[in-house]
């Protein structure tokens, strides 16, 4: 749930809505005839759930959607999502335009150069401004890894029982940079290794360093890095963000500081 207040998306732990659980009730007798368990009470049914969901224009930050709309050529953002089915806070909107201007998306009212670039880009405003700062300062390898793996979950585990073991672990990717750079590093020596000699030997790169738990560096998440980092490569070169289909995976220590710039 997006808090304009705060500017922040919360996790948010609430009942479902009226609506989804009697769709969910009829899922039960779809082929056949069935039974439906629910684990609540008909009277938190009543007093504690909604009639329906809450629309997600609602309940997302809506800097990207306003972007979407001064690319389509209106200017009074305000104006159009008002008139939407369910349209969002005022104070939503007026937070998500001020973004767009401190990111440098806007100049005026109108789109700068910035703005027309990240608009094309379908991540993340910060991440988007992360990776067109990567292609213009040569070091878009790292940009692009770090916004696939900041678009995700963390690439390391960390139970509840061998935190201290999981610390070990991270620490020897550690260069001093930061938890972002830490992980970069981890998943360009995987890759490095997975492109070299294959996934088999990135799966027991991974048994072997990691010898305290099987897979401490998820490979399914980190093949899913791959493909996100690839379209999104894809995607700035089509929109001739960056020429070049350079593949380079490797961190440079010339672009850390760059890097840390950034994402600070």
């Amino acid at each position: 749930m997006y808090e304009p207040q705060k500017n922040l998306v919360c996790l948010a732990e609430q009942w479902t809505s009226r609506a989804s659980a009697k769709q969910r009730r009829g899922r039960a007798g779809r082929v056949t005839e069935g039974i439906c368990f629910k684990l609540f009470s008909k009277k938190v049914e009543q007093t504690k759930m909604e009639e329906v969901t809450t629309p997600e224009i609602q309940r997302i930050p809506l800097e990207q959607l306003c972007l979407s709309v001064l690319a389509m050529g209106w200017n009074d953002v305000v104006g159009v999502l008002c008139k939407t089915l369910s349209p969002p806070k005022t104070e939503a909107l007026k937070r998500a335009m001020q973004t767009l201007k401190d990111v440098g998306a806007l100049d005026g009212e109108n789109l700068s150069a910035l703005g027309r670039h990240l608009a094309a880009i379908p991540a993340d405003l910060r991440l988007s401004k992360l990776m067109v700062l990567g292609s213009v300062f040569g070091c878009l390898s790292v940009t692009l890894t770090i916004s696939s793996i900041l678009s995700g979950r963390g690439i390391f585990l960390s139970p509840h029982d061998k935190r201290e073991a999981a610390a070990e672990a991270r620490k020897k990717f550690d260069a001093g940079s930061g938890d972002v750079l830490t992980a970069t590093k981890a998943f360009e020596i995987w890759n490095a290794l997975r492109t070299d000699k294959g996934t088999t030997a990135a799966r027991r790169w991974c048994e072997e360093v990691f010898s305290w738990l099987n897979r401490t560096l998820t490979l399914e998440f980190s093949v899913f890095l791959v493909s996100i980092r690839n379209r999104v490569h894809s995607c700035l070169l089509c929109f001739s963000v960056v020429r070049s289909r350079s593949n380079s995976w490797d961190i440079s220590n010339r672009h850390i500081k760059t890097v840390r710039a950034f994402i600070e």
